[in-house]
């Protein structure tokens, strides 16, 4: 394991994390209680709206104020709410290598994800963890309460960085895989192709999935801060490059902004939330950010 599991749940992070919750924007369809919204209309937690009384209605749920002044029956309707089944997909293909000690990209999805996790099963949602790289693995199977966590966190912990990219297809075969509306994580570089990219998050959102988008960064990708003569290897393939920085910083923060910019509209043509994480933030300010962001209704 590069990390022990008890050291993935950062405990300023899940404080501040667990005390703004990851509520589902749209409507989600669960199996039992939980915090987000049901479809489902019931007679229990919270009122919702009224409607005429028709034979055969509870008595016990007649407004009987509304009676008195308007001399009609009507019943109260109340909303329940659900418990959402979120989908944690982590990639971990061979550019997450990149970074040392807590600024190692896969390090800091780890932990992201564990935090997402943890919030969710906190919230009574279900969690189910994918981890991708140029395939989709076999999935944890889905965990409902709590004590999943442990599981979740010595999958996590267990993650070696290997292997190219393919985010889309991976996501494909999420979506694919379950029949139920709920959020669907993504933490990645996203060094794929963005076209695919945002077409596979479109396809995503189509089909009733709410798609946030956790796009890690190391510090050095996007300040390009690098002195003297540089040796870059690929990680994902065998080209190697040797470069003076100076002479194309400039250009590589152009092009780096142009593709963070399409990446970033395309989610936003799809509903969907782009987040940049830079590794030497941390985890706690970021999560807590976006977490307030959403919980104040941003981009509904």
């Amino acid at each position: 394991m590069s990390t022990p599991a008890r050291q993935l749940l950062p405990a300023d992070a899940v404080s501040r994390a667990t005390a703004l919750g990851l509520f589902a924007r749209r409507i989600a369809e669960g199996a039992s209680v939980g915090e987000n919204r049901s479809p489902y209309h019931g007679f229990s937690v919270e009122f919702s709206q009224h409607r005429q009384y028709a034979p055969g209605d509870d008595l016990r749920h007649i407004d009987w104020k509304v009676l008195a002044r308007t001399d009609r029956f009507f019943v109260k309707r109340y909303q329940q709410e659900t418990n959402c089944e979120v989908q944690v997909l982590i990639d971990a293909s061979a550019s997450m290598a990149y970074g040392e000690g807590d600024e190692n990209k896969l390090e800091y999805a780890r932990r992201l994800a564990s935090c997402i996790a943890y919030v969710s099963l906190m919230q009574r949602d279900s969690v189910r963890l994918h981890v991708f790289d140029e395939k989709l693995a076999t999935p944890l199977p889905r965990r409902s309460s709590l004590a999943g966590i442990h599981d979740l966190l010595y999958m996590l912990a267990a993650l070696e960085a290997s292997g190219g990219t393919q985010l889309s297809a991976a996501l494909a075969k999420v979506v694919a895989s379950t029949s139920r509306r709920g959020i669907v994580v993504i933490i990645s570089d996203l060094l794929d192709d963005e076209d695919q990219i945002i077409a596979g998050i479109r396809r995503a959102t189509v089909a009733g999935q709410e798609v946030v988008v956790f796009h890690v960064m190391h510090h050095d990708e996007l300040s390009f801060d690098f002195r003297d003569s540089v040796r870059f290897s690929g990680l994902e393939d065998q080209v190697e490059l040797s470069i003076t920085p100076r002479d194309v910083r400039k250009s590589y923060l152009e092009a780096l902004e142009a593709f963070r910019r399409r990446v970033r509209h395309g989610c936003e043509g799809a509903k969907s939330h782009y987040v940049l994480f830079d590794t030497n933030r941390p985890i706690a300010e970021a999560l807590g950010e976006y977490l307030m962001f959403r919980k104040r209704g941003g981009m509904r």
